[in-house]
């Protein structure tokens, strides 16, 4: 059973703020789905904003792409595709503080640290997929990603997942997905 989409009414107005790693104009199988989330999200009335990493040199730090205010992130150097940004927190947190709705998109390393300083009843954490990563470090990182996963959606008691059955289907989630 899924719940009915929200209406323009509900979202008229209601600040919402997507936290995620690659945003617009990089083109995966996540950042696609964020980015027709987040702009349809906005054609509902929504004030959407995202915070993303710089993961192309050259990106405006701050542009409007589809009616939604994109703000990024510098990233001091990538390991595979993950991005190291020491401001990437702080300022997760300082842009949660004007949001009615908070969405970090998973996997992210950050998910619970971010989680942990925004109030539970604006956190709706989104699980896209499990990571998966090369080599003895990659296992390391799977492992802190998956963990912070967890601690994310414990935190806020729920979360949005791309299907039920992927979310049961995730060695990360699984057990949390509940029917």
């Amino acid at each position: 059973m899924s719940a009915p989409e929200p209406s323009a009414g509900e979202l008229a107005g209601r600040r919402v703020l997507f936290v995620l790693y690659y945003y617009a104009p990089y083109a995966s199988g996540l950042s696609i789905y964020i980015r027709n989330l987040a702009e349809h999200l906005a054609g509902l009335g929504a004030r959407v904003g995202v915070l993303a990493g710089d993961h192309t040199s050259g990106l405006p730090p701050e542009e409007w792409i589809g009616g939604v205010q994109v703000r990024r992130v510098r990233s001091l150097t990538s390991i595979g595709k993950g991005m190291v940004m020491p401001g990437f927190v702080p300022r997760a947190i300082a842009a949660a503080r004007h949001a009615d709705i908070v969405i970090p998109v998973m996997p992210m390393l950050e998910s619970a640290l971010i989680c942990r300083a925004v109030p539970v009843r604006k956190l709706l954490p989104v699980y896209v997929c499990d990571l998966r990563l090369d080599g003895r470090l990659g296992g390391i990182v799977e492992g802190l990603a998956a963990r912070s996963a967890r601690s994310a959606i414990r935190r806020s008691g729920r979360f949005v997942a791309l299907s039920l059955e992927y979310a049961q289907a995730s060695r990360v989630v699984g057990d949390l997905a509940g029917a």
